[in-house]
């Protein structure tokens, strides 16, 4: 389930009656609850004022402990349909879009829009695919950097390739007993570190996953594009798309093109297949999968632990 306009219109109301709820109900409830307590004590032979202030009691925790069953239940499904971000992030943006002046040195930190841009871009979100673009080696449709039978973790003799070694060794360095080179979450991840996010999850998909979802400051789940579903037309150039199994970037092919010209590759991946091959990172046209993705965005916000890098030197085309 993706969090569109209308789902976020809905669950603001909901969210907005569930805090008038929580605030009235229990005053009006307790101030009934005295009323009852303090007429029992005057009429204690009254049958009928004990059963008010029992009711008053069961009302009373009803409205305490409703929201928390609730919450509850959203989790039991919230692997499948992500209602826990949906409901956190509600927030409904409809209506006219204000576009703020900014002055001559205010401007380098935006792009300005073009035909694959929709809205302003704050740098960092644009350099996330600047730089990804930047370190590929290869893209569509001149095929993949492969290596059969390749260990991921490991330099290959290949000098379109020491930019994005460099770039790896100085975000991440080792992994554990790994370098970090050729995995689909090592490659984003590095890209990611230099450009967004220098403390984001390198481990796998799965751990960047629960990255993502715990740290909705820096990024917002702004949807999932499922199964035979088109990629272009709901991301962004810089969103970083995740399942359980794989990591990449989408950079747009108009992006891609200002390396390579004549491209149809549209996403940044790397990948690994156990015993097959290491597939270094290149610009695949990914139009659509077999699978789902969920769809992440920097915010350009958040306290970070590390330092980020100089990515300038990199960004040669």
């Amino acid at each position: 389930m993706e969090c569109d306009e209308t789902l976020s219109f809905i669950f603001v109301v909901i969210k907005n009656v569930m805090l008038l709820i929580n605030i009235i109900c229990p005053i009006l409830l307790m101030i009934g609850l005295g009323k009852n307590f303090i007429f029992l004590m005057s009429h204690p032979e009254d049958k009928k004022g004990l059963a008010k202030l029992k009711n008053s009691v069961v009302a009373f925790l009803l409205v305490i402990f409703i929201p928390l069953l609730l919450n509850v239940t959203i989790s039991w499904y919230d692997n499948t349909y992500n209602f826990s971000l949906c409901i956190e992030n509600a927030k409904y943006e409809g209506g006219d879009t204000e576009y703020l002046e900014v002055n001559e040195e205010e401007k380098k930190n935006f792009i300005i829009p073009s035909s694959e841009y929709d809205e302003p871009i704050i740098s960092n979100k644009y350099k996330i695919a600047e730089l990804a673009v930047a370190l590929s080696p290869t893209a569509e449709p001149s095929g993949h950097l492969s290596e059969p039978n390749a260990n991921p973790w490991n330099k290959i003799n290949d000098s379109r390739l020491n930019n994005f070694y460099e770039v790896m060794d100085l975000t991440i360095g080792k992994y554990g007993d790994n370098n970090a080179y050729g995995s689909c979450a090592q490659a984003a991840g590095g890209v990611i570190r230099a450009t967004a996010d220098p403390d984001f999850n390198v481990a796998n998909p799965e751990g960047q996953m629960r990255y993502l979802k715990n740290n909705p400051k820096k990024w917002k789940y702004v949807g999932m594009v499922k199964a035979g579903e088109r990629f272009d037309e709901k991301c962004k150039p810089g969103d970083l798309l995740v399942c359980e199994s794989h990591t990449m970037i989408y950079v747009g092919n108009e992006m891609a093109r200002k390396k390579f010209p004549d491209t149809r590759g549209n996403m940044f991946q790397a990948g690994y297949v156990e015993n097959s091959h290491a597939k270094y990172p290149s610009l695949d046209l990914v139009e659509t999968e077999y699978r789902d993705f969920y769809i992440y965005r920097s915010t350009g916000e958040g306290d970070y632990q590390k330092p980020f890098i100089s990515i300038d030197k990199y960004l040669d085309y």
